[in-house]
């Protein structure tokens, strides 16, 4: 070993420094040191590690949302075959985590599904919690607000593909047949001449 040569603190290869503070040989063993280095400190303290994950999620959730739509149109074939091979990898834990979150609580599975659907058109999103969905349902009794029936669908009443906003003020419960006849006809009073 030579002087100015240093030992990679990862795969204890020697290399020699382009910079004063380096400390890995090359990008893999960076990342896989900071890799370690972040398990150690999770380990020593996950409460304070989820807390600052979380607000630092929370701080830029646009700005992410924003990156990750700039790399899908970017690089839309490596993004895609990055998910199968996720899907491929991790699918029938996805899989079996996404049917236990469904069946412990349809209602949220559905205003998720919901919401993405907006963000998608490019239409207002309003925030509101769960609970407040609920109470909004209850206001009609659970029941089809068009026929007094079973409360299967969450009914946009302006509906998204026409510009209506998901809000609370714009969600009604319906059954399965009003919903799917109403389609995404607005007016309503079209629909009520075409009946």
């Amino acid at each position: 070993m030579t002087t100015n040569e240093r030992q990679c603190e990862h795969c204890n290869g020697h290399y020699l420094p382009k910079r004063k503070d380096q400390r890995y040989c090359k990008p893999e063993c960076s990342k896989a040191g900071r890799k370690a280095r972040d398990r150690e400190a999770y380990q020593a303290n996950p409460e304070k590690k989820k807390a600052q994950a979380l607000a630092s999620y929370r701080a830029d959730r646009d700005g992410r949302r924003t990156a990750m739509a700039k790399r899908y149109v970017d690089n839309r074939t490596e993004v895609l075959a990055d998910r199968k091979e996720l899907r491929e990898q991790f699918g029938h834990r996805m899989n079996a985590r996404r049917r236990e979150l469904h069946a412990s609580d349809p209602l949220r599975n559905r205003e998720r599904w919901s919401r993405g659907y907006a963000l998608l058109l490019g239409v207002p999103v309003l925030n509101f919690s769960i609970d407040q969905l609920r109470q909004r349902l209850s206001m009609f009794g659970f029941k089809c607000w068009m026929c007094g029936g079973p409360f299967e669908h969450m009914d946009h009443t302006k509906p998204l593909s026409k510009g209506g906003p998901h809000s609370l003020s714009n969600i009604r419960p319906s059954c399965a047949h009003c919903n799917l006849s109403k389609h995404d006809t607005w007016p309503l009073e079209s629909r009520r001449s075409a009946l």
